[in-house]
């Protein structure tokens, strides 16, 4: 039987996905999953355990996968950047080198080819990365094994903030039953859309991309929209301040967004996919939005993509807003299809199983190895 351990120093507003699809795996299936709170072996020595006393947990989630052939490391990389960036090591290093050298497989979310065989650094490693298709906020189904550690353990010390950050995730985010639930809420806005604005010099494009696409909605008068910049600051500067928001509870964003018709999505920065991907998969949004920059083999594969993420312009995504506001029809079929698409490919167990039949098929691990009937 297979045996699967999640080591608990990641930041679980990414790695929570990857672990509750595990949980539920376990239930329906022969493998076992476990929560491990030490450091193993193999990267004692790497900088990434130590983040987590220093600032919010990373967003790699480190795995073992163990049978009677097999006892190996696997991570799950979900951090925004498709590169490697040595000069960003606190924000967005992307790729974490000695990482890759130490695992068998690495799995990444915001995979981009031409980056990875373009960089030097990387590209040797191209053989070990492999791309997996999203991670979004979930709420794991058995808190009790990811409460935070409150004292010292295995060389572990978490900060203040980082016990707060992970009590806040285990109280606050949705289970993926509340996803569905939100599918029958009333959708009495066509769009809803509230973006955080970041002042580093890597969002300075990105805002004022979304700005002019916000904008360019905002001029169609007769849509019912809720759209907005959200900061912690007093005051934004012009011409951002006639968007400004306060931020929003989770709980409450996820409520509005459910509301909603239509899913308005922009890239992130280096092109990542952000979690409102995946929430408007979860609440089978209609989706209008920028075209996919990382894994795009993948993703067009999927039905409706090339319709859906096709708008290169603010005048575009805005005109194709007001258009499909007005088709009802539409609208249903594209909501149809993108439940769909979740309940297929983007639940956490789907992912999940996608991740053990990767790693079977690189690694040549049979059925009965895995506990998984054929």
């Amino acid at each position: 039987m297979a045996k699967i351990t999640y080591y608990d120093f990641s930041d679980l507003y990414y790695a929570g996905f990857f672990a509750q699809g595990f949980l539920h795996l376990q239930e329906q299936t022969a493998h076992d999953f476990r929560v491990a709170k030490n450091v193993p072996d193999e990267i004692d020595d790497l900088e990434l355990p130590t983040w987590i006393a220093h600032r919010k947990p990373p967003s790699t989630a480190i795995f073992r996968y163990e049978d009677d052939g097999h006892n190996f490391l696997f991570c799950i990389d979900a951090n925004d950047h498709n590169g490697h960036n040595p000069e960003l090591p606190h924000s967005y290093p992307g790729y974490h080198i000695p990482l890759i050298e130490r695992v068998k497989c690495y799995f990444k979310v915001n995979y981009n080819e031409n980056v990875v065989l373009a960089d030097p650094l990387i590209a040797p490693f191209a053989n070990k990365i492999i791309p997996i298709p999203l991670v979004y906020p979930v709420r794991v189904s058995k808190p009790r094994q990811f409460l935070p550690n409150l004292i010292p353990f295995h060389g572990q010390k978490w900060s203040v903030s980082a016990i707060k950050r992970r009590r806040r995730h285990l109280k606050e985010l949705l289970p993926l039953q509340e996803y569905r639930r939100l599918r029958q809420v009333p959708r009495d806005l066509d769009v809803f859309f509230l973006t955080t604005i970041y002042t580093s010099e890597n969002h300075e494009e990105i805002n004022a991309w979304r700005l002019a696409v916000l904008e360019a909605i905002s001029a169609y008068s007769h849509l019912k929209t809720h759209i907005g910049f959200v900061s912690n600051s007093e005051n934004l500067p012009p011409p951002f301040a006639r968007f400004q928001h306060k931020p929003m509870p989770f709980e409450e964003y996820m409520s509005q967004l459910a509301r909603s018709k239509i899913g308005l999505y922009t890239r992130g920065t280096f092109g990542a996919l952000s979690f409102k991907f995946g929430q408007y998969f979860a609440l089978g949004k209609a989706i209008v939005g920028e075209p996919l920059l990382n894994n795009r083999q993948n993703m067009y594969a999927y039905d409706h993509f090339s319709e859906q993420f096709n708008y290169t312009e603010p005048a575009e995504i805005s005109g194709r807003i007001a258009e499909m506001v007005a088709d009802s029809a539409e609208l249903k079929q594209l909501s149809a299809s993108n439940i769909a698409t979740f309940e297929q490919h983007f639940t956490p167990i789907a992912v999940a199983r996608q991740i053990l039949d990767l790693l079977a098929q690189r690694l040549n691990i049979s059925v009965e190895s895995r506990g998984l009937s054929s």
